[in-house]
C-alpha cells in the first residue's frame, strides 16, 4: 500500500494523514472510512478470516477502497471486497472540491 500511494498523483501530504489515522486511529467519526477499515483488519471475523490465497489482495484492495473513500469524504460502516466478483481499484485522486493532486 506505501508504495502504491507513493506511486500516485495524491499529495504526499494526504498519503501520509491516511496512514497516520490508519495507524493510531486517533480522531476518526463515526463512518469513517479509515475506522471501517481498522475495525475489519483487527477483527477476529475480518481480514484473518479471509481465505490465504486471496488474503493480501483482499486486503490491498480495502485499503484502496477506503482511501478512496476517506479522500471523497465517503462514509463506511463496512469494508469488503470480494476476489472474482470486483475489480481490483484504483487510487482515485479526487477531493469534493477537485482533484487531490500536488499543489
Amino acid at each position: 500500500m506505501a508504495l502504491i500511494l507513493k506511486e500516485s498523483p495524491v499529495d504526499d501530504g494526504l498519503c501520509l494523514e491516511f496512514v497516520e489515522r490508519l495507524r493510531d486511529g486517533a480522531s476518526l467519526p463515526l463512518g469513517s472510512p479509515i475506522l471501517a477499515l481498522r475495525r475489519h483488519l483487527s477483527s477476529d471475523q475480518g481480514l484473518i478470516r479471509t481465505n490465504g490465497g486471496e488474503r493480501a489482495q483482499t486486503g490491498l484492495a480495502m485499503m484502496i477502497k477506503a482511501f478512496n473513500a476517506w479522500l471523497e469524504g465517503g462514509t463506511r460502516q463496512l469494508m469488503s471486497f470480494r476476489v472474482g466478483v470486483e475489480r481490483m481499484p484504483a487510487v482515485v485522486p479526487t477531493l469534493p472540491g477537485g482533484p487531490a493532486y500536488l499543489p
